[in-house]
């Protein structure tokens, strides 16, 4: 346990401390923002005898990467051996104090670049009151007899005052005892650890951005003996990593991958307390293992891009396992690997409580080293029911990443010539890039009454050259511009075919038949993903007889199904929408609720949650929803139901959402069905503050500020 020294220094003392370069600014501190009319309140305060508040002192002997002086003004460096005194809290106090009593130009920057700020212009008004401003930063029409500059009080000597302030001598003998007897209070933490002077910090500064695991390490592991930088290493590597089309890999991951080759964990607390020397000697080695598990992931897997990896922590394990076995794996080992590889993806296994699960991965590499087929506890989205079920296209989704990465192992060809299609992250990171094209289009299918869910969903995904969808094909159908390419491409079977298209006519292509497409493009997907994993008796794995829910057939049998098998990670019931049965009334804290879940579900892997079906499984139907509406009907439920969605999450999210009315039994019932998100959504509560809620274990889980930043920082 660490206990806190109080201490008290005047402000002579406080000054000598900054000028002798004892007192820094350790880099994770913001820069100074304060206006001098805000300096001017707090000397005014001190002036009054107002408590100030205290500042909070980190004091150690530690070499931080970088540090600041106050307001940017050259101080010398701290002697060496000495106590540093890093201000964790107080920064914007002491800084204004400083510039304001010495008069210094402070040197601040924004969107439009530098600008200097005069913090000399500041002057007492000796006729004020105890109730007014006495300190003041304009003096336009003021007498200048009766306004004193600031740092003349105290630099000027009686024989200046008493010749040209001789009717205020006794108020500024006064002001000048406040301002040198008044005692600062400092709170020191003495010769702590980093990741506590920085768990302080973000405690103290609850309303700013928590600094992330790299920040705190980058200032840890800064070495001056071995010239080790880890941001300046960090950067190298993103460099190296983007002639390859691999920049986007996270700094949050390759600390992970360093924790995990030293320790086997990757949880934040254990990234911390890993010990300097053993991180910076590690680093080189966790570096060559990355750079080989890229290798692999290009090579052997296809994925050009890291903008394709199901998780950017699939490269933990596979960085691991290169850190033992330097070595491209054969036989077992590759076909181990490759089940591995293909049941995280397939799987919402990196959604949540990532540390832990890569832990226990871990242990399954160590089992594929020894060339043993781990265990698994979950099993693979594989079947066609899978696919259809969570295929919504959104390039920030895990399992349509997947997808795609089965499109880029074939090595796509170009409809026009059949030369290779270039994959890289620049057009990889949005849903909105021409080179993802709907091989029925958008506007075709629109006008042919399908729903946006189908419309849009992976298996309508084709990866083309961008000039072909913005010149030869936008809303034509396939009928007509696949015409055009037959004549063009002498060998369009097997250009087609390297998008998993086995045969134009076979896909209901030549007659405009998307049902047919659609069905058979999710059949060639299943049969890819069936390939790559090596089936376990715990997995649960459909055969190809998928219920088609693109119109009524199999409906009623599918949300059975789904009903029958309870709720779970990915499946919620609710009875209403914001009919209280218990109460036998209205109640719009309900609705609330169910926003709740969808952003749980959004913020997650996505999931269905179906309305009208009790806790037990019991269809209840939405009768009572309906008669609490305007329109007494599906109409006027939706209505509610967009409302709720634009105004606790916001209507740009409305993309990620599928609304189905259903009839079951007589009675109907609300599937929505949700897509994760490319991007947090929050929650607006009744104080319009943001809720950050995912799913975890069945549940909608609400996550604190440092739960969330860490969650968003592995997620997305």
């Amino acid at each position: 346990m660490y206990q806190p020294e109080t201490h008290l220094k005047n402000f002579t003392t406080l000054f000598s401390d900054i000028e002798k370069g004892t007192v820094k600014v350790p880099q994770f501190q913001r820069d100074f923002v304060w206006p001098k009319d805000k300096a001017a309140k707090l000397i005014d305060s001190i002036i009054k005898g107002y408590p100030i508040g205290t500042f909070i002192i980190w004091k150690t002997k530690e070499t931080l990467r970088t540090v600041k002086n106050i307001g940017g003004i050259e101080f010398p460096d701290t002697p060496e051996g000495d106590f540093v005194e890093y201000v964790l809290d107080g920064q914007q106090r002491i800084t204004s104090l400083y510039a304001s009593l010495k008069g210094l130009m402070i040197k601040k920057y924004n969107d439009d670049g530098e600008k200097l700020e005069d913090f000399s212009q500041m002057y007492i008004d000796l006729e004020a009151g105890i109730d007014d401003d006495i300190i003041l930063t304009n003096i336009e029409g003021k007498d200048f007899k009766k306004v004193l500059k600031l740092q003349d009080l105290l630099n000027k000597d009686m024989k200046y005052f008493v010749n040209n302030y001789s009717n205020h001598i006794d108020k500024i003998n006064n002001y000048q005892n406040q301002l040198r007897s008044y005692n600062f209070t400092t709170v020191t933490a003495r010769e702590i650890p980093i990741d506590v002077a920085t768990e302080i910090f973000t405690r103290l500064n609850t309303g700013g951005k928590p600094l992330s695991n790299f920040e705190i390490m980058v200032a840890k592991t800064f070495d001056t003996n071995t010239n080790f930088d880890l941001a300046e290493q960090y950067d190298k590597l993103i460099e190296e990593l983007s002639k390859v089309n691999y920049e986007t890999i996270p700094d949050a991951t390759v600390l992970q991958i360093v924790s995990i080759i030293i320790k086997k964990e990757c949880k934040k607390n254990t990234i911390l307390k890993l010990e300097k020397n053993k991180f910076i000697k590690t680093w080189p080695e966790a570096i060559d293992a990355i750079k080989t598990a890229v290798d692999y992931f290009r090579s052997q897997y296809r994925i050009k891009a890291s903008q394709l990896l199901p998780y950017n922590a699939l490269l933990v394990p596979f960085a691991y396992f290169f850190h033992k076995h330097p070595d491209k794996p054969t036989g077992l080992k590759q076909k181990y690997l490759l089940d591995f590889f293909w049941r995280i993806s397939l799987s919402d296994r990196y959604s949540s409580g990532l540390e832990n699960k890569i832990a226990q991965d871990i242990k399954r590499i160590d089992d594929i080293l020894k060339e043993k087929l781990p265990s698994y506890d979950y099993s693979p989205k594989i079947s066609e029911e899978n696919i259809e079920d969570d295929g919504y296209f959104s390039v920030a989704r895990s399992y349509v990443k997947a997808v795609l990465c089965i499109y880029s192992y074939l090595l796509p060809r170009s409809f026009s010539d059949n030369s290779l299609v270039a994959i890289d992250n620049n057009w990889l990171k949005v849903a909105s890039s021409k080179n993802f094209h709907h091989f029925f289009p958008k506007a075709f299918l629109i006008k042919k009454g399908k729903d946006d869910f189908y419309i849009n969903h992976v298996a309508n995904i084709t990866i083309v050259d961008d000039y072909l969808n913005k010149r030869e094909i936008k809303s034509k159908a396939p009928a007509v511009y696949m015409k055009k390419f037959k004549k063009e491409n002498h060998e369009i079977n097997e250009t087609m075919k390297s998008h998993l298209i086995d045969s134009l006519d076979g896909f209901g292509v030549w007659d405009n038949n998307y049902d047919k497409f659609f069905s058979e493009r999710i059949k060639a997907i299943s049969k890819e993903f069936k390939k790559r994993i090596i089936k376990q008796k715990t997995d649960y794995i459909t055969e190809d007889n998928p219920i088609s829910k693109m119109g009524s057939n199999g409906e009623t049998e599918y949300i059975k199904k789904i009903i029958a098998s309870g709720e779970n990670n990915n499946v919620e019931f609710k009875s209403s929408l914001r009919w209280d049965y218990k109460q036998n009334c209205i109640n719009k804290a309900l609705e609330m609720i169910v926003a709740k879940v969808m952003a749980s579900f959004m913020n997650s892997s996505g999931g269905k949650l179906l309305i009208g079906v009790n806790d037990n499984g019991e269809i209840i139907g939405l009768e009572n929803d309906y008669a609490s509406v305007k329109n007494k009907n599906s109409d006027g439920f939706r209505l509610l139901l967009d409302s709720i969605i634009n105004n606790y999450l916001g209507s740009e999210f409305h993309q990620y959402i599928n609304v189905s009315i259903l009839d079951e039994d007589g009675k109907y019932i609300c599937m929505i069905s949700i897509t994760g998100s490319g991007a947090p959504v929050y929650v607006k509560d009744n104080d319009n503050k943001g809720i950050f809620v995912i799913r975890a274990q069945a549940s909608t889980l609400q996550l604190d500020a440092r739960e969330t930043h860490e969650y968003i920082e592995t997620h997305w």
